[in-house]
């Protein structure tokens, strides 16, 4: 909540002020960018990743 934390800082005053610095703004601005399917190589292997589930 609205306690100091542990490391002496506001806690989520500190959280909320941190939010409108933006360190990597190249990366933010690209996470909503969207590349046609057929502009797509397919992954060498596959298999790689996929899900997997032991019993």
């Amino acid at each position: 909540g609205r306690r100091m934390g542990t490391g002496g800082s506001s806690g989520v005053d500190y959280l909320d002020m941190t939010l409108k610095y933006r360190i990597f703004t190249d990366l933010w601005a690209v996470r909503t960018m969207l590349v046609k399917r057929e502009s797509l190589n397919d992954p060498l292997n596959s298999d790689f990743y996929s899900y997997s589930a032991e019993n």
